[in-house]
């Protein structure tokens, strides 16, 4: 074989070794993203796109909150695909059997674009007056993003202020 011949087929071999990485590169950032930040006001709690595919098989994602705080989400979709979608959002809560609607919109993306949606939720006037002092109160919130739908659980804190302190023991 001719010196031609073995550089024709080292740089043939070399760009299809480039060809497979780059289809693999690709294939991981092309696609709809969706990420969900929640802030209690004291940190930031973020449920990423490899979060969000483990909560598909059941797993039920949960935020813990004292009674009485605010909970801010900020809900997240890039979309890093050649067209642009239409992406219907719908957040609900259940409280005891009552559905509460949040957040109703459509979300219009262009190719490569993203859009965020913000909602507050004020745990202050959830927890009803007859509710057990030391019980937390569990919501279960849907988050439904076109075909996607995610269930979590908001777990509210009771503020304990009719405990009673045992005084200590002296001998």
């Amino acid at each position: 074989m001719t010196e031609k011949g073995k550089i024709l087929y080292l740089i043939l071999a070399v760009a299809c070794f480039l060809g497979i990485i780059l289809i693999f590169v690709f294939d991981g950032y092309i696609g709809v993203y969706r990420t969900l930040d929640v802030d209690n006001g004291q940190y930031v709690q973020t449920i990423g796109a490899e979060q969000w595919e483990k909560a598909e098989d059941r797993y039920l994602l949960g935020f813990s909150v004292e009674e009485g705080q605010t909970l801010q989400f900020t809900y997240r979709v890039e979309n890093r695909r050649f067209s642009g979608n239409d992406y219907p959002l719908t957040v609900y809560y259940v409280n005891q059997g009552e559905t509460i609607d949040l957040v109703d919109t459509e979300l219009n993306i262009s190719a490569f674009g993203s859009k965020e949606v913000v909602w507050t939720l004020d745990t202050s006037n959830l927890i009803p007056a007859d509710y057990p002092t030391d019980r937390q109160l569990i919501l279960t919130m849907t988050i439904k993003a076109g075909d996607n739908q995610n269930d979590m659980s908001i777990y509210i804190n009771r503020n304990y202020t009719d405990l009673k302190l045992i005084p200590p023991i002296v001998d």
